[in-house]
């Protein structure tokens, strides 16, 4: 068993130890010089632990159990990353609670992304908050972001379905084992994610671990520590999703809000981020600009001089109506419409609640 094997049959070790939590158990490890001795040898090597964790840890020493878990985990398919080895996410590392280590399936160039965005809400969105994550996630994904989510029914599985249709990457946070079929409603799309050659599935859970509500904490402080950005599109105030974002503030990461309407229960967390520690978010531009993620000019294709006229006045007002444009040119409005949808489908401008602005 190599030194990277040991560290991970030693952190499996520790973790596993009741009364032993996962910040004492990456102080004990950080102590140990050759954890192929300690693992070999028992916890009476451990120079840091305590009376009561070398109790713990001797309790919880199996290591015929230990090493068939780190098999069953290759045998799966699954890469174990360890914080020493290059592919563990910078971003985690620069937190006060990284993992002891990472499973993960698929894709691991996408692991230190260089625009990770996460992209999470409520399960039960209402049709303005599905409208909202179609639109965000495409235009994320069309300034080369990574979509992060939680693989969450809802608004997080409509962000990483987004992200495939666009041709984009997605990855899916975990909060049990990666082989472990939760939730089963979105079986089908763990399986499009790792077939797609453009996404991954990642925990700090084990195989096997199944999905305990007090493990969704840790999955989202996760989430929203390998991004660089955060968005909440619909939130209820006690959520899941308004723990990802409360990490995010206390991750220094940068948080966005959609706003909603007050009477809407999905808008309550939204409102409250915006009126407490949130950026507001009512365009694309507003996330992209923050976080200086934007895209190089492309060639100007090929326009009729109509659409080229639309074009300049976008270029030159930004934010306009259907009615700003038949005022600026006198032309009915279905005209506008015609020559908009030309610019639209060249992708040259966003339309946004009925508002044009340069894409």
């Amino acid at each position: 068993m190599g030194t990277f094997n040991a560290y991970a049959a030693c952190a499996l070790w520790f973790e596993n130890a009741k009364g032993i939590n996962r910040a004492q158990a990456r102080n004990l490890l950080e102590g140990c010089d050759d954890f192929e001795a300690i693992f070999t040898d028992g916890p009476e090597r451990i120079s840091l632990a305590t009376a009561d964790q070398r109790l713990a840890l001797k309790q919880s020493h199996k290591p015929d159990e230990i090493i068939q878990r780190l098999r069953q985990t290759e045998k799966c398919g699954m890469k174990m990353i360890l914080p020493a080895d290059p592919l563990f996410p910078f971003r985690l590392n620069e937190l006060e609670d990284p993992p002891l280590l990472l499973y993960a399936r698929g894709n691991l160039e996408l692991l230190n992304h260089a625009r990770p965005l996460a992209v999470v809400g409520t399960r039960h969105p209402t049709q303005y908050g599905m409208k909202v994550t179609k639109m965000l996630t495409q235009a994320a994904v069309e300034h080369n972001a990574l979509i992060v989510s939680g693989l969450a029914v809802g608004v997080d599985a409509l962000a990483h379905e987004t992200a495939m249709e666009q041709e984009g990457a997605t990855l899916a946070v975990m909060g049990c084992g990666l082989d472990v079929n939760y939730p089963s409603a979105n079986a089908g799309l763990r399986k499009r994610i790792l077939s797609s050659g453009e996404g991954l599935l990642l925990s700090e859970k084990p195989p096997g671990t199944p999905p305990y509500p007090a493990f969704f904490p840790d999955r989202n402080r996760l989430i929203s520590g390998l991004c660089a950005g955060i968005v909440v599109v619909e939130a209820v105030i006690k959520s899941g999703t308004m723990s990802t974002a409360l990490h995010g503030i206390q991750q220094g990461r940068e948080v966005f809000a959609v706003p909603g309407n007050i009477d809407a229960p999905q808008s309550a967390g939204t409102n409250f981020l915006i009126q407490n520690m949130a950026q507001i978010l009512t365009t694309p531009d507003d996330l992209f600009v923050r976080l200086d993620w934007r895209l190089p000019k492309k060639r100007r294709p090929q326009l009729s001089a109509d659409a080229g006229q639309l074009l300049t006045l976008i270029e030159r007002y930004g934010d306009m109506t259907i009615d700003d444009f038949v005022d600026a040119t006198g032309w009915p409005a279905g005209k506008c419409y015609e020559f908009l949808s030309e610019l639209e489908i060249k992708r040259l401008i966003r339309c946004w609640f009925g508002r044009y602005n340069l894409n």
